[in-house]
């Protein structure tokens, strides 16, 4: 999570890939919607439009499938809460969807999606 929140987009993306390949079942999904997101912020850094949109969706798409699947009302799993990491995640890709993506749209001052573990 460290390594994610800190922009070690790629190191989380490969650290929780290990992971990923052992898991199952909800968690396995979880760890790749993550694991997705974090690839669509090397694409964002690297100002690759395309795969950022494909992978930001997918991934998002993928948590939000965990939170169905959450037995928690919440929509907390494993220490996330995920429909406020969705929410963030969400307002920080929308202008990326935009008609028009300019050198601009890459320097908004909104806020990257972190992981922000609860007790």
């Amino acid at each position: 999570m460290d390594l994610y929140n800190f922009a070690y987009w790629w190191e989380a993306h490969e650290a929780w890939e290990g992971i990923w390949h052992q898991a199952e079942d909800t968690y396995r999904l979880y760890l790749q919607g993550l694991i997705q997101v974090s690839a669509s912020l090397i694409k964002y850094h690297m100002r690759m439009l395309r795969p950022l949109r494909t992978l930001s969706t997918a991934g998002r798409d993928k948590l939000r499938q965990v939170v169905t699947e959450c037995e928690n009302a919440d929509g907390k799993y494993m220490g996330l809460n995920l429909p406020e990491f969705l929410d963030t995640a969400d307002a920080f890709f929308a202008p990326f969807f935009a008609d028009t993506v300019t050198e601009a749209t890459y320097h908004q001052d909104s806020v990257k999606p972190l992981i922000l573990l609860e007790n």
